[in-house]
């Protein structure tokens, strides 16, 4: 909201110690003036207050509609980061080849997910599965380049494994996009909008942390 905005409801954006703890609704409003007994004087005072309570309901349908494409235009921006940052694949011992020349166990390497990557890794899926529907599955493919520049030599069989993990990691990130835009739309409030937990629920994010009754906390 901007200062304009809550002037128009008697709201102060700013005034000497304002309380950078209060709600996403919330604000220091003036009231006053008082009569302080022990002064003797009349003087203004602030309090919290939720200024959503001086709005009518088409107000209140404009902020949600606002906060909604705010939330939507996060979690594209979300998803995006999260297409473009890679994927991890666990390579076990088997042997990476640095740009040096060194070799060492690949382990878990990133593999770079970027748009145009995308569409090599899936040209790449087809050329195996071809190969694969031909009887060659053990032979050898182009080497699986990771982020790091390092190279790990795979057979059809094994590039076809790596690249269906790859894309199945890629099509988690959509589908949580697509549950967190459902529950945007969906939501009838302000606070069901705060309840949606948009940085959470993402591939590889750890799990929801548990209440101390045990019960993990829920995810919309």
């Amino acid at each position: 909201m901007t200062t304009e905005t809550l002037a128009a409801f008697g709201v102060d954006a700013v005034f000497p110690g304002a309380q950078p703890t209060l709600g996403r609704y919330e604000a220091m409003r003036r009231v006053g003036p008082v009569l302080d007994e022990a002064k003797g004087i009349w003087e203004w005072r602030h309090e919290a207050h939720d200024y959503r309570r001086d709005m009518d309901q088409a107000q209140l349908s404009a902020l949600l509609e606002a906060r909604r494409a705010e939330m939507r235009t996060q979690v594209t921006a979300q998803r995006e980061a999260r297409m473009a940052a890679g994927y991890e694949h666990d390579f076990g011992a088997r042997e990476a080849e640095l740009e040096d020349g060194t070799v060492e166990p690949a382990g878990i390497r990133r593999l770079q997910t970027r748009p145009e990557d995308q569409l090599r890794w899936t040209t790449l899926g087809l050329s195996c599965l071809a190969e694969m529907s031909a009887g060659r599955g053990d032979a050898p493919v182009r080497p699986l380049k990771t982020a790091d520049n390092a190279e790990v030599p795979v057979t059809a069989a094994e590039a076809f494994t790596v690249v269906t993990a790859l894309q199945g990691h890629m099509g988690q990130i959509l589908d949580r996009e697509r549950a967190l835009k459902k529950a945007i739309a969906r939501a009838a409030s302000l606070k069901a909008l705060d309840a949606t937990q948009i940085n959470e629920g993402w591939p590889g994010e750890p799990e929801t942390p548990r209440k101390p009754n045990g019960k993990r906390q829920p995810k919309i």
